[in-house]
């Protein structure tokens, strides 16, 4: 169990940061063309959800990667490292119009969503227990849009964590 979650893990943290050439039509980051944030910026895309009960923005970072994998991630920071707050969806096979479930995939299709809190806590749905889905409403490309829910559970004595009325619509670089 701990080695296929730390599969899912690097596979998600290796499309959250891998990055496509400025010519490829279906992925990217979105730096807003100046090259500033390591490629991201705060003022392209949105992602806002209901963590616990409580609002949340990505008001910091999104990122959209299409290449085979769809990885999109969200980040806010709000001046204290130890409340920010990352959400990060892979899911593979991906088609518009479609919904994924947010698990370990075992037949080729859905994916698995992980929230870190302060760099050290982190939720998974690929652990037992977890669940969720996440619907791509819109994909081409110029960016992704859709909508997503889910239980992660909670590292070592953490517990679980409950997100939803996700949201996203995070553009891809040109």
């Amino acid at each position: 169990m701990i080695r296929r979650r730390l599969l899912l893990l690097a596979i998600a943290a290796a499309a959250a940061l891998a990055c496509s050439s400025s010519d490829s039509p279906t992925g990217g980051n979105n730096d807003n063309g100046n090259g500033n944030n390591n490629g991201y910026n705060n003022a392209t895309g949105t992602m806002t959800a209901t963590v616990d009960g409580a609002s949340w923005t990505a008001n910091f970072l999104t990122r959209a990667t299409y290449s085979g994998t769809l990885s999109i991630t969200g980040e806010s920071f709000n001046g204290n490292n130890a409340q920010t707050r990352v959400v990060t969806m892979a899911v593979i096979n991906v088609t518009v119009d479609s919904t994924y479930t947010l698990y370990s995939p075992g037949d080729g299709h859905g994916g698995n969503a992980i929230m870190t809190l302060g760099g050290t806590n982190q939720w998974y749905t690929s652990s037992p227990g977890g669940s969720g889905t996440v619907t791509v409403t819109a994909l081409d490309g110029t960016h992704v849009a859709g909508t997503f829910t889910f239980v992660g559970v909670g590292s070592g004595s953490l517990g679980n964590s409950t997100v939803t009325n996700g949201h996203f619509d995070i553009p891809f670089k040109q």
